[in-house]
């Protein structure tokens, strides 16, 4: 939400804003690493084995990347490239769950490594889109754009936060009743399922996308 924001108002730094997010993405992931190297997991070890943390734990780089590189992309006003990566990502996930689940049969680990594969896809994809929209591209790293970046950065994460506490809090209820593995079954058949339900939304989108280029006919 930042990078949205800054990127539409001080569209000469969308560069600083590229790397800046890209080195605080691998700088947050090597301290949550640190994190999980010291304290061996905690909390998370209490609803989550351990290759489950190493999972998320790896997926945090190429979550952050890929987000980062959407506000950019939104605020260049490129939304048409925004929402492709909004479309690659559930997509190559529901390919890959397919694939592991149904077809060969294997464990809720290997969504999980479809998962991580998936949002892998789609950080390199974001990470195309955004050099390519950037005419003077060059690796800029900017103090002053970091500090702009974490003034109107925490209002929305603090808010981002709590919105997915409360989303997944059936999580934590759940948890108090079933095993780690059938959490694990639920939490996969919940994520397939809430990706189904953006199909809607990602074709409504595109349509708006297609409507605001054609002035004269947008209404139509």
């Amino acid at each position: 939400e930042s990078n949205r924001f800054l990127s539409k108002k001080y569209r000469t730094e969308s560069n600083a804003l590229f790397y800046n997010s890209f080195f605080l993405s691998l700088g947050i992931s090597f301290f949550i690493l640190l994190w999980w190297i010291l304290s061996g997991g905690y909390p998370l070890k209490y609803f989550l084995n351990k290759n489950m943390i190493i999972f998320v734990i790896l997926s945090i780089p190429f979550m952050l990347i890929q987000e980062s590189n959407k506000g950019i992309l939104w605020g260049l006003e490129r939304i048409d490239k925004h929402n492709w990566v909004n479309i690659f990502r559930p997509v190559f996930f529901l390919i890959l769950s397919v694939i592991f689940l149904i077809i060969l049969h294997k464990s809720v680990e290997f969504a999980m490594i479809g998962w991580l594969i998936a949002l892998a896809m789609a950080a390199v994809i974001s990470m195309r889109y955004v050099i390519s929209e950037l005419k003077h591209f060059k690796i800029i790293v900017s103090k002053d754009t970091f500090l702009k970046s974490l003034r109107t950065g925490w209002r929305t994460f603090l808010i981002s936060a709590l919105a997915i506490v409360s989303l997944r809090a059936d999580i934590y209820i759940v948890k108090l009743f079933l095993d780690n593995e059938s959490v694990g079954y639920y939490s996969i058949v919940i994520l397939i399922l809430s990706l189904t339900n953006l199909i809607p939304m990602i074709g409504g989108l595109l349509i708006f996308n297609k409507a605001v280029m054609q002035k004269n006919k947008s209404i139509s």
